[in-house]
């Protein structure tokens, strides 16, 4: 009994440095959307290269201060590319930066694919995250949109696997991860795209809620890959950045996931400049 109210403790105690996290952390997010421009490219680029050095000690292959260095000034660069429309040139320097990472594993006699993918996973993001917010007249209803049911999908799976239960998907992987928990965050995002669809005149919002729907399953999708890549190097966390979710991996790896598919998504319906249109109005 004791070890059960001992158990129940730290999972409250667990909970609570959570939600405090998550109270820091999501008013500068949504500031930062808010004001846009340069400063949602910053925290875009400084995000980035923390994953990437986050990813890279993860998978045992560690950066130099030379290294970190060039990758913030890399990414600094291509999120200006980006934000100043020249997405070409943006696109060039990212396949640099890609072949840079694998380059660095050479040199140093090892990881040079694990390098080259840690650069790979957080520039995607990274580069759909601001074409999104690119698009002046829906980007920051779309980057709003993709944050909420990012948050919604992972509360709620959250909240349902522990109060609910029951099979777990993958646990071997994610020891922690049920159906109900799957099944909770996909019901959530779908409730968050339909409000948040339900305000916009020209957005279906039983589609945006579907489309939130699907996204919420990548966002799921997102995190058992970087479980899964936790698993392969013997990690627990991806990090000590933030208490109670570990490293800024951790608390992103939905995020990521669900950028990169919505922006491949506004980008094949109108193009990269009206992704965000692409995304919510059909």
């Amino acid at each position: 009994m004791a070890k059960g109210k001992e158990t129940g403790g730290f999972a409250g105690k667990e909970l609570l440095i959570r939600i405090a996290a998550a109270a820091v952390l999501a008013p500068v997010a949504l500031a930062a959307v808010w004001a846009g421009d340069w400063i949602f490219a910053l925290l875009c680029a400084a995000g980035a290269v923390i994953v990437v050095l986050e990813w890279w000690k993860m998978c045992g292959y560690g950066a130099s201060t030379v290294e970190a260095v060039v990758i913030a000034l890399a990414f600094a660069a291509t999120a200006w590319l980006v934000l100043t429309f020249e997405l070409q040139g943006a696109v060039a320097l990212f396949a640099v930066m890609i072949a840079a990472g694998a380059l660095s594993g050479l040199l140093r006699k090892g990881g040079s694919g694990w390098r080259a993918a840690g650069v790979a996973y957080a520039g995607l993001a990274m580069l759909a995250l601001l074409v999104i917010r690119n698009d002046y007249g829906f980007g920051l209803v779309g980057v709003v949109w993709i944050l909420a049911l990012v948050w919604a999908t992972d509360i709620a799976a959250y909240g349902a696997g522990r109060l609910i239960g029951g099979p777990k998907i993958w646990p071997r992987v994610s020891p922690k991860k049920t159906w109900a928990g799957l099944i909770g965050g996909v019901a959530a995002a779908a409730a968050t795209g339909y409000v948040i669809a339900s305000q916009l005149a020209e957005s279906p919002a039983g589609l945006i809620a579907l489309m939130s729907a699907g996204l919420a399953v990548v966002a799921q999708a997102g995190d058992f890959m970087e479980s899964a890549l936790k698993r392969r190097f013997g990690q627990k966390d991806s990090g000590t950045l933030i208490p109670g979710h570990g490293g800024l991996m951790d608390r992103v790896d939905g995020l990521l996931a669900v950028a990169v598919v919505a922006a491949l998504i506004g980008i094949w319906r109108e193009g990269p400049d009206l992704a965000a249109r692409g995304l919510l109005i059909w």
